[in-house]
């Protein structure tokens, strides 16, 4: 773009987790282009300062009332902000005279189309998840068709919505939306904080305590139980002849039973939960890890934590799923896995399928909210491994894992996955 623009970053986000992450990384990358942001928000906001964000799920203020009032209420109370959120954005438009407005989509939350359509600015809608849908299946929704209606009304009333994922934009596509108004902009990463953690790499497991010998499984994010990490440390237990151990980066209400899982299995020295840490301290645990896990997804994610397993360069396992597949190739630049439909064997480690193909998979937290499993997406073309496999292949041939890493460190300069291409691509020629 040849000229500087004044852009509104409207949201309602007030939680510090992966969204927060999101936010900021977009907000700065389109700084860095020499846009100025006016971000537009709740009154606190989200901080430019560093987080521990996406390891807490921390759901913020709104999430916890909503909690304790009927749900009828609370959605009303969510619309009602709406009007609140109407009447910022048109006083910003008045001081700051911006160019376009950039909306991250929230549920009832119509207020960047209603002044997009009365002021005639350039709307940017970025989707991270059709939370109508997501909700009335995991939450429920009082007023699930208003939701809709709502939801409609304002992807329709874009420019360009971005989705993080195909099969995201397929959903966009069958809500109304005209096929070349959609912009498919997975999630990125910042690589250059990972380029110099890599140089750190030795004196970083050292400080964790970990040896040369060491195989180190990882994991960054809020652990719930569908992430099946109660399996990987029965992973740990069962494979004595190799020195595994497992790295979470995070807290979550299924980590207590990991870790007393550990005790019972004689293997707590191999697992380290540091908990929580600082978002600039990702870059330097994550490259002190031989093996990423992404456990599970969600169906039409684009997960945050993937992304920066790949500017870390380790080698990653990711379920076998299509909107996984837009990022990672099987045998290129990660291994994937078939997630299980049916369970644990009696000794509790993770069923082998017999070279059939499972349907079914896990989730994870790397859109807006948590979520239940899904069940589709495995690729019959796709050699038949379980999560169980995935690993142990890795485990056992480290020439493999460092050629998986680089090359996964090459994809985000090969499809450009980083953030400030994304806020390149997310405002290109609406100006």
């Amino acid at each position: 773009m040849s000229r500087s623009l004044t852009i509104l970053y409207h949201y309602r986000v007030a939680a510090l987790d992966g969204q927060s992450v999101h936010i900021q990384a977009i907000i700065s990358a389109l700084e860095v282009q020499g846009h100025t942001v006016i971000p537009v928000g709740p009154r606190h906001g989200i901080a430019r300062t560093s987080q521990n964000a996406a390891q807490t799920g921390n759901g913020g203020l709104l999430a916890a009332v909503r909690a304790r009032l009927p749900r009828w209420m609370a959605e009303l109370l969510e619309l009602a902000y709406a009007l609140r959120a109407y009447g910022k954005l048109k006083t910003a438009v008045a001081r700051h005279k911006p160019d376009l407005i950039y909306e991250r989509y929230n549920l009832f939350l119509p207020a960047g189309a209603w002044l997009a359509r009365k002021t005639g600015l350039p709307l940017v809608v970025e989707v991270n998840a059709p939370l109508s849908e997501e909700r009335a299946a995991h939450g429920g929704l009082a007023w699930h068709r208003l939701a809709r209606r709502i939801e409609r009304f304002t992807w329709i009333s874009a420019d360009r919505v971005i989705a993080v994922s195909t099969v995201l934009a397929d959903r966009v596509a069958a809500a109304g939306v005209a096929r070349d108004r959609i912009l498919v902009l997975h999630n990125g990463i910042n690589t250059a904080p990972f380029d110099a953690a890599r140089a750190q790499r030795k004196q970083t497991r050292d400080r964790l305590g970990l040896t040369d010998t060491d195989i180190v499984l990882g994991f960054v994010g809020y652990v719930r139980t569908w992430h099946g990490l109660d399996q990987i440390v029965r992973l740990i237990a069962a494979q004595r002849d190799i020195q595994l151990k497992l790295l979470v980066i995070g807290t979550g209400p299924a980590l207590e039973a990991c870790r007393t899982l550990a005790d019972d299995l004689d293997v707590s020295d191999r697992l380290t939960c540091l908990g929580p840490q600082p978002h600039e301290d990702i870059p330097i645990l994550t490259t002190a890890m031989d093996i990423a896990l992404q456990p599970s997804a969600t169906a039409y994610a684009s997960p945050l934590k993937l992304f920066d397993y790949m500017g870390a360069a380790v080698a990653i396992v990711a379920p076998d799923q299509p909107n996984i597949r837009e990022i990672l190739t099987h045998g290129r630049d990660a291994l994937l896995f078939t997630p299980p439909t049916d369970g644990l064997t009696d000794n509790g480690s993770l069923k082998d399928t017999d070279n059939t193909k499972d349907t079914g998979d896990m989730q994870d937290t790397g859109s807006d909210a948590a979520h239940a499993p899904c069940h589709h997406g495995a690729r019959p073309d796709t050699p038949a491994l379980s999560m169980r496999d995935a690993v142990a292949t890795l485990a056992g041939d480290p020439d493999l894992r460092r050629r998986l890493g680089q090359t996964a460190r090459q994809t985000i300069d090969d499809r450009r996955f980083r953030w400030v291409d994304n806020a390149m691509r997310a405002i290109a020629d609406l100006c």
